[in-house]
């Protein structure tokens, strides 16, 4: 039993049991009414997600059913991020809603035949999840790359000047019912190496 010094007016001690270290009912007390806060809110968010049974102890696991409906959801959204990875468009015909029938009959199927996609191996689903990602990186950087190709293919065929056409002065049109000067003479790509 701890013993503190008089604190009331009336100059008497604390009173036998008032302070022996726990509150009643509650956890063992600091000495500072903070930490007994703190520590007060922290057993009762750990006794509220449990509800019935032991501090710690798991909540009750879904039915299979269950199980197998929200596996077969997940399943339908992973086709569908492979689909719209390829065709974006298709992400249309895919609302949420339509996914999680569809993955509620694909859970119905599983439940019946004990299947689960925990069944298959990790490279597997691998793929499935890292796949769609990957495969829409890789279109737009062959798009890029076909951009870029495109756009050096015609800065290389373009004239020197502002985009007048060969033989007029750079910025000057040619006048109109004048006739086109004939293409100068042909010449090999491999005559440059000789100037």
């Amino acid at each position: 039993m701890k013993r503190t010094p008089p604190n009331d007016a009336s100059g008497e001690g604390a009173k036998p049991g008032a302070d022996d270290g726990a509150a009643p009912g509650g956890p063992a007390s600091s000495g500072n009414p903070e930490l007994d806060a703190l520590a007060g809110a922290a057993a009762a968010a750990d006794g509220a997600g449990q509800g019935e049974g032991e501090p710690g102890a798991p909540g009750p696991e879904p039915d299979a059913a269950t199980m197998h409906r929200e596996a077969g959801i997940g399943a339908i959204r992973m086709f569908v991020s492979m689909v719209t990875a390829y065709a974006p468009a298709a992400a249309d015909i895919w609302p949420e809603a339509t996914i999680k029938a569809c993955g509620a009959a694909l859970g119905a199927v599983a439940e019946k035949y004990n299947w689960s996609l925990t069944d298959i191996p990790p490279e597997l689903a691998f793929l499935f999840v890292a796949g769609p990602p990957m495969y829409a990186s890789s279109k737009i950087v062959a798009a890029q790359i076909l951009a870029n190709r495109e756009a050096a293919a015609a800065a290389k065929a373009k004239p020197a000047g502002s985009g007048s056409t060969a033989g007029e002065p750079p910025g000057q049109a040619r006048p109109t019912g004048a006739p086109e000067q004939a293409p100068g003479p042909a010449v090999h790509d491999q005559m440059g190496l000789y100037k």
